[in-house]
């Protein structure tokens, strides 16, 4: 049958999909995937899935918490001002991709380009113009093949008192 990418729409799959990127994939210090903190930001999640299984997994927030004093925001601002528009233009618009994750053994088989447009067209469904996230620096390459802009970085502690570095990006769509 092969994998199917969907919006996970019942709560065994979202919880799934929760389950899968908190194992595989890096979480900062004092961030817990939570139903309470997924209804704040109208986060949703794509998945793939082998037979019942959830074998990829990524998040998409349409009502992102956007904390327009946060260094993430001014420096998007900014970033979009040398373009000739304005964070403030795209208000209510915005939607925030988080992590997305395969299972080791479904990876380089394109079932997460499947899962990054199914992210994309959802954002735009929900009538979402502008698309931010923080990703891994290893991330880079797949985020620059799909003309998103670099406007700045961060470090972050994580769980297991690792630091590393992300980069920010954005795409006007």
């Amino acid at each position: 049958m092969g994998v199917i990418v969907e919006l996970a729409i019942n709560k065994r799959d979202i919880q799934s999909a929760r389950e899968l990127i908190a194992r595989e994939l890096f979480q900062p210090a004092g961030h817990r995937l939570t139903e309470a903190n997924d209804l704040k930001e109208g986060v949703l999640y794509v998945i793939a899935k082998d037979e019942n299984k959830v074998v990829g997994a990524g998040r998409l927030a349409v009502k992102p918490n956007n904390h327009g004093a946060s260094k993430f925001f001014k420096t998007l601002d900014h970033s979009l001002s040398l373009t000739n528009q304005t964070l403030g233009a795209f208000k209510d618009k915005i939607a925030v991709m988080y992590g997305l994750v395969l299972e080791p053994s479904y990876r380089s088989k394109g079932i997460g380009s499947r899962l990054y447009d199914l992210r994309e067209s959802i954002a735009q469904e929900n009538k979402k113009k502008l698309i931010v996230s923080r990703i891994r620096l290893d991330s880079w390459k797949i985020y620059s093949n799909r003309l998103y802009t670099e406007f700045g970085s961060d470090e972050v502690k994580l769980l297991n008192g690792v630091s590393v570095v992300r980069k920010w990006v954005y795409k006007i769509i």
